[in-house]
């Protein structure tokens, strides 16, 4: 933060430089957590029909006219029993993309539900209404095929942000889209999350200040736990978060239940031991506390 100059560093994030590089560490990281998940391979291979036998089967669906505007669909070989889930995936709003996050589909399809990896454009392509359009817009597309009874949207990070922002802003076509809502170490106060990037240094390279718009108090607007009250209509929510967690505090999760609780809406808040940000996402892909609590709580 001190060493670089500001222009620079906006030049990175405007460009989308700062995501291409952030996509990439991603690619970088894989083999330093195969020791620790020698199967991590295998299953991906699987899931996406390459080479090796698999209990799915893998397409890609479009949902707009732009690239990114797409979902990776993983269905159970022998037939889903009707229930579909969508992943919104992370990436501070500026970055990843559904096959990075395939293996989330692993535990639902173990369950007989189908999965939908969604593909949604980025910042600097778009803003936040942009990614909120792209969301309701690929539940529409899914709705419209008629093969689910029952739709859930599993979110992480900036997706679960996005996410809860559908919920609120397009309140009534939402909830006609979505019958419930896991949003999993999410933003939902952006001028408390300013001040915590800020701490870290991170806030001139983040994608959340122009995506939010650069007026700060514009972003009131964009912050689910101040403009939240009781006419909003509610799927069943589950707010996850990790304690551990250094990228988006945990705090962020219960201040959103504990407004939503005093506007009299129900939610469920789980709290995870010794998780962090990453922990949680890999935690659902590869097994542990967090898959199980979802697992449990969907059924």
């Amino acid at each position: 933060k001190d060493s670089w100059p500001t222009k620079f560093v906006h030049f990175l994030r405007d460009t989308g430089a700062a995501g291409w590089i952030q996509d990439s560490l991603f690619i970088v990281g894989v083999p330093a957590i195969l020791p620790t998940y020698p199967d991590m391979m295998k299953n991906f291979l699987t899931l996406s029909n390459f080479l090796l036998p698999s209990n799915s089967t893998f397409s890609t669906e479009y949902y707009g006219s732009h690239p990114r505007q797409y979902i990776d669909i993983l269905k159970p070989s022998q037939g889903g029993n009707g229930k579909l889930i969508v992943f919104a995936h992370g990436g501070a709003w500026g970055s990843g993309k559904p096959w990075m996050y395939r293996l989330v589909a692993t535990p639902f399809i173990e369950k007989g539900y189908t999965v939908g990896i969604w593909g949604y454009r980025t910042y600097p392509i778009t803003d936040l209404n942009g990614q909120i359009q792209d969301l309701v817009d690929c539940l529409s597309h899914m709705k419209n095929s008629k093969e689910y009874e029952d739709t859930s949207v599993v979110a992480h990070s900036s997706g679960a942000h996005v996410s809860v922002m559908a919920l609120f802003q397009r309140n009534e076509e939402f909830t006609d889209l979505c019958d419930e809502l896991v949003a999993i170490s999410g933003v939902y106060d952006i001028p408390d999350h300013y001040q915590w990037e800020s701490c870290r240094g991170v806030e001139e390279i983040s994608p959340m200040k122009p995506i939010c718009g650069e007026i700060k108090t514009n972003w009131i607007q964009y912050s689910p736990t101040r403009i939240v009250n009781e006419t909003i209509k509610m799927p069943r929510l589950l707010i996850v978060h990790g304690i551990l967690d250094k990228t988006v505090p945990y705090t962020s999760s219960t201040k959103l239940a504990k407004a939503l609780y005093i506007h009299e809406l129900e939610a469920d808040l789980e709290l995870v031991p010794d998780t962090g940000h990453i922990d949680i996402i890999l935690d659902v892909m590869l097994g542990g506390r967090t898959q199980k609590a979802i697992l449990k709580w969907m059924s």
